[in-house]
């Protein structure tokens, strides 16, 4: 029996996706992969083509295309000549502060112990969780979260000691 529930399945993706065009390719994606896996499996394709594994195949296919639009958002990085001290559209006065701000941050971070910095630039700059930190450094959850705070702890100190 061939597939007759498009306008259906359509309204389905239309739902998941936010967006009719989407849906449709996605659609027209999850049929031809599942024609062209039919085949090599069967003598007639189209009878293994119905309507719930044409919205699984195109669910599949919508998480992947959002997997791959979430990693691919990025912010571009400054040009190699600008400096990440430079800060044009602050007044000289605020410059130097966040300048100085900065430099005391750096040396606080540098003068953390050793697991208490690598947890923290792992949280902080990496933005790895807590459980992929434990499990990068091989230690607990909970120590994880007491460099953690540790580390954070100093930071704070540093910056209202001002």
């Amino acid at each position: 029996m061939p597939f007759t529930d498009y306008s259906q399945v359509v309204k389905i993706m239309s739902r998941r996706t936010g967006c009719r065009d989407k849906a449709q390719s996605l659609i027209q994606e999850a049929i031809a992969r599942l024609l062209k896996q039919g085949k090599r499996q069967s003598s007639n394709p189209e009878k293994q083509v119905n309507r719930a594994l044409i919205l699984k195949t195109a669910n599949n296919l919508f998480v992947d295309l959002y997997r791959r639009e979430k990693i691919c958002q990025f912010t571009p990085l400054p040009d190699e000549e600008s400096s990440i001290y430079e800060l044009p559209h602050l007044d000289p006065e605020t410059t130097l502060i966040a300048q100085q701000e900065l430099a005391q941050l750096e040396k606080c971070i540098a003068s953390l112990p050793e697991k208490c910095r690598e947890a923290f630039i792992l949280y902080k700059f990496k933005c790895l969780s807590q459980t992929q930190i434990a499990e990068h450094m091989q230690i607990s959850q909970s120590m994880v979260e007491k460099h953690l705070l540790k580390a954070m702890s100093r930071c704070r100190e540093i910056l209202l000691k001002e």
